[in-house]
């Protein structure tokens, strides 16, 4: 009897921890209602059990939150997938980004790459992102439909495609391929910049750059998609490069060109009284609080007019943009002109430029023209509203 006991007590030991404890089936039984059911069921006898190291670890390991899971219910919405980016934005602005047709259509050379390519995004000398290029193409620009969006206000809404060629032929290669989409300030490969509307092969280790953004974008992939050495000779070199310095050149006049072009059509609307600023011609004006007074332009003016650049600047980091450029050009006769793009759009979605026109040092060019920028943010009530929510 005492065998059979202990024997069950050995075997409750190896097995699992905390087996009830069983008799022998030759025990006598108790005798029938001389101990009450619940009794016997509450009072049942388990032998204990010594808890090893590695049942502390699965122990353990069972109680601990899985943070990756956590993180990624977060993320997602209830449908189970990551929210888009333009659900960032209000009903409104989500239509209006929407209903932006993007003025690029895809040839029938596009498809998708077989092999894994990336951009690295580097800035000030540090790689701060990765973009997995799964796609056929994608579209750079100012916009947040955009599949990169980058806020810098030089940026276009549609600025540049970046298109993978699936198909080889006599024009194009298998590779990828930029494409400016007639942006205001450009796109650069190599810091060589690029005609628009036209395709340009990008190689991998190739950098590009777009408008005045401080960012750049190397493309990494396989080695066989490094561009090959050049098999010219040191005179032939040093003619291809002259030629890009003409072209450079030429295209930097150009852009020149249509910026006066652009500066003297928003003149123009401001001097025939055009440009309305956001409101609309019908629009009727209320004499009691609505019309703009000389008291309150000055009394705001007041705010930036001592260091235009600076509150110009804190505008920009406010509302998420990076620091203004400044575009200065030599306008002879010891005067400068200087001009920057504010990051917003006119009544009918064309840029909005500051510009000055100043006879003296570059320095004083821009502190005008920050000044000014300043004054047409304030006109539009955006620097106001800026400055009282800080």
């Amino acid at each position: 009897m005492a065998e059979e006991n202990v024997g069950a007590l050995s075997k409750t030991a190896n097995g699992e921890l905390g087996t009830q404890f069983e008799t022998s089936g030759d025990e006598k039984q108790p005798e029938k209602n001389t101990v009450p059911v619940e009794m016997v069921e509450t009072h049942t006898f388990k032998v204990p059990g010594i808890v090893t190291s590695k049942q502390k670890e699965i122990a353990t390991s069972t109680i601990e939150p899985n943070n990756d899971i956590t993180e990624a219910i977060d993320k997602t919405d209830d449908k189970g997938t990551i929210p888009n980016k333009l659900s960032l934005l209000s009903p409104a602005e989500q239509l209006k980004e929407s209903s932006t047709p993007i003025p690029y259509k895809e040839p029938s050379w596009g498809g998708i790459s077989n092999d894994k390519y990336s951009l690295e995004v580097l800035k000030n000398g540090v790689i701060i992102d990765k973009i997995d290029l799964v796609k056929s193409f994608y579209v750079f620009g100012r916009l947040q439909s955009c599949d990169v969006t980058m806020e810098h206000p030089s940026l276009s809404r549609h600025h540049a495609v970046l298109q993978f060629s699936k198909i080889k032929s006599e024009k194009q290669n298998i590779g990828w391929y930029l494409y400016d989409l007639d942006s205001t300030h450009g796109t650069w490969i190599n810091k060589n910049r690029v005609y628009a509307n036209r395709y340009y092969r990008v190689h991998v280790g190739h950098v590009l750059k777009f408008g005045g953004s401080s960012r750049l974008y190397i493309l990494q992939g396989p080695g066989e998609d490094q561009e090959e050495e050049s098999d010219l000779s040191v005179t032939a070199l040093k003619e291809q490069r002259e030629r890009q310095t003409k072209e450079a050149e030429v295209l930097r006049h150009a852009d020149m060109a249509a910026q006066e072009k652009k500066l003297d059509a928003i003149r123009k609307k401001e001097d025939d009284g055009g440009c309305s600023w956001g409101m609309a011609d019908d629009a009727i004006e209320d004499e009691g609080t609505n019309a703009p007074s000389e008291e309150i332009k000055l009394e705001n003016e007041d705010l930036y007019v001592d260091d235009p650049k600076k509150a110009l600047k804190g505008f920009y980091e406010r509302e998420g943009y990076e620091e203004p450029e400044y575009i200065v050009t030599d306008g002879g006769s010891g005067k400068y002109k200087c001009a920057v793009e504010l990051p917003v759009d006119g009544p009918n979605g064309e840029p909005v430029i500051a510009e000055a026109i100043v006879s003296g040092k570059k320095k004083e060019a821009v502190l005008q023209c920050a000044l000014e920028g300043c004054r047409i943010l304030d006109r539009m009530n955006l620097l106001r509203a800026s400055t009282h929510g800080k």
